[in-house]
């Protein structure tokens, strides 16, 4: 990853062009995606009919209500209190939810690349603080 962030910010080396065309670089994207989606929705989709059945559907509500607030409260405090470009703040929820489906959604409706920034920005960060809330949750609930 290193290394292509530095081949790309040179750009080129004497004949060797290390920028690639925007329609490449979607058809890519949304290649990718769709294999992780497809990876995903095979080995855990199975699952999901018998965790929402019985106590699962309350835990699936909660959940549903807990990130209904977050997304509401995360918007309104970017957008109102921060002042922020609503396509950077919708970039930057979906990254700080982890949720690449959301930011491929967002990537399609949009139709440009603008939110990919704040989804950057916000992903590793929080990719970094659901582990290390996991470690956490682990030693506290032993």
């Amino acid at each position: 990853m290193i290394g292509g962030l530095l081949l790309g910010s040179i750009g080129k080396i004497g004949f060797i062009n290390f920028y690639m065309d925007d329609k490449v670089l979607q058809v890519l994207r949304t290649l990718c995606l769709e294999i992780f989606l497809a990876i995903v929705g095979l080995r855990y989709g199975y699952g999901v009919v018998d965790a929402i059945t019985g106590s699962g559907l309350v835990f699936a509500v909660v959940a549903f209500i807990c990130g209904l607030i977050a997304l509401l409260s995360g918007f309104l405090v970017g957008r109102y209190v921060m002042k922020m470009n609503y396509v950077l703040l919708s970039g930057a929820i979906c990254g700080g939810m982890t949720n690449t489906t959301g930011m491929g959604t967002l990537l399609d409706v949009l139709g440009s690349d603008d939110a990919a920034t704040g989804y950057g920005a916000t992903f590793p960060f929080a990719v970094i603080g659901m582990v290390l809330f996991s470690i956490l949750m682990r030693f506290v609930l032993g």
